[in-house]
């Protein structure tokens, strides 16, 4: 039987240019209203899944122990956490059994550890990293570099690392896919519970951030192979619209679940009651 709760660690914020690529910023604002410095509002989404003595963490999130300044650059703020989610649901971090971030960017693999100490959150985790992602991370490019960070990475390196080669499933039901586009090493996450008859759960991470990039050719500046992006956001939503899969998407900060329909020959997120597949917090 799984259990699987949205969880949130706050939100934080980036340039509006930079996460919509070429798109014209007369239509990414429409989508999401940038402040007085080009920034919009982005959610930190994740996902635990409770699958008999499994605690899968999905999204380790942005992370605590922040510098001031860096709180100040992303306006980061944690009016809840996925640590005070878990204290509600009367769950230990050493409960953790697995953490699986879709990719090593500070948004998304911050929270393995507490910045300030350097000490990892979930010590008894296995931390299932793609072997590329993991290469990229410590070496990486002058384009994303500001994006790995050495408050978590350097901790990260003394936990129970798990590298992967391509896709993998880790326990029944629950899949990750090698997907590259937005990193190389970048994965999604499939989850289809046996009990719910099929039905698939996708968590596609940074390749559809918000329902603004349910679109294809909305692809990030911050895409380091933006033409495998789309092929890759094409197969996840034309497939996904196809067969009524439920998206968690990771950034959004309005509606973070629902479903991708085609309507008018355009592609639209239409939230869904997160009860479907969730239970929530």
């Amino acid at each position: 039987m799984f259990r699987i709760h949205l969880l949130s660690d706050g939100t934080f914020k980036l340039d509006g240019g930079a996460m919509h690529g070429v798109v014209p910023k007369a239509l990414w604002e429409k989508q999401n209203r940038p402040d007085e410095k080009n920034r919009i509002l982005l959610a930190v989404n994740s996902l635990l899944i409770e699958y008999q003595n499994e605690k899968i963490l999905i999204e380790p999130g942005i992370g605590s122990g922040h510098s001031e300044k860096f709180a100040s650059l992303y306006a980061v703020e944690k009016k809840r956490s996925i640590l005070s989610d878990l204290k509600k649901m009367n769950i230990s971090l050493q409960e953790i059994t697995m953490v699986v971030p879709t990719h090593l960017h500070f948004d998304h693999a911050g929270g393995v550890a507490d910045w300030e100490t350097g000490r990892l959150l979930f010590p008894e985790a296995k931390h299932i990293v793609q072997k590329k992602e993991w290469e990229a991370a410590m070496n990486p490019h002058p384009k994303n570099q500001a994006s790995y960070l050495s408050e978590f990475l350097e901790p990260l390196k003394k936990g129970k690392l798990d590298i992967i080669d391509g896709d993998k499933e880790i326990v029944p039901g629950v899949k990750l896919v090698l997907t590259g586009g937005h990193t190389h090493g970048h994965q999604a996450v499939f989850i289809t519970p046996p009990e719910k008859d099929g039905e698939t759960l996708v968590f596609p991470g940074d390749l559809i951030p918000t329902r603004a990039h349910v679109n294809p050719l909305w692809v990030m500046a911050y895409d380091v192979a933006p033409e495998q992006s789309i092929k890759m956001k094409r197969m996840l939503i034309e497939t996904g619209a196809r067969e009524a899969w439920t998206y968690v998407l990771v950034h959004d900060p309005v509606e973070a679940v629902g479903k991708i329909a085609l309507e008018n020959n355009k592609y639209c997120f239409n939230p869904v009651n997160s009860g479907l597949l969730l239970s929530d917090v």
